[in-house]
């Protein structure tokens, strides 16, 4: 495959992070570069994007949520369970 040139602006410390890593491997600025997106790209691909209703889209709905009776008249409920637990108490 035919390579084609792409520039990459550096800062010092990843430029000198490119010239160790070379040095120490033994091969050129450019298979670092490379090898380095590569690694990036293996490593991001199952990254989630989206927003969390996007990315959570898959699981939504799959799961019984119990009664929906269970949000309605709690305050008329939990009375209820305080008498029975405690008995009745004057108002």
């Amino acid at each position: 495959m035919k390579r084609q040139i792409f520039a990459v602006r550096l800062t010092p410390e990843e430029r000198r992070l490119v010239e160790e890593t070379r040095v120490r491997l033994g091969v050129s600025q450019s298979e670092v570069v490379r090898e380095a997106i590569v690694r990036y790209a293996a490593q991001t691909k199952h990254e989630a994007k989206g927003t969390a209703e996007e990315r959570l889209a898959p699981w939504i709905g799959m799961h019984d949520g119990g009664s929906p009776e269970l949000s309605t008249k709690t305050g008329a409920r939990y009375r209820k369970l305080l008498e029975q637990k405690h008995g009745r108490r004057p108002r």
